[in-house]
């Protein structure tokens, strides 16, 4: 996902020291280790506002976690 977020920023002509916000969205019962690894890793040390929302599910079933971001050139 986080990837997919970069090669996104990409096109715009930005990275990751563009990102202002963070929203992430995990279906309860996920390993939130692993997901705040994954974003801390892919913010490149950069501290943004974020947050965190458990849901009972997500629009497909097999979506587990979605994430917004906001980033501004």
């Amino acid at each position: 996902m986080w990837s997919n977020i970069s090669a996104i920023l990409t096109e715009a002509s930005m990275g990751p020291a563009d990102i202002v916000s963070v929203v992430t969205y995990v279906v309860v019962g996920e390993d939130l280790g692993s997901v705040m690894t994954a974003r801390d890793s892919a913010l490149e040390g950069n501290l943004v506002a974020s947050t965190l929302v458990y849901v009972p599910s997500l629009a497909q079933p097999a979506w587990k976690v979605e994430v917004a971001v906001v980033a501004i050139a």
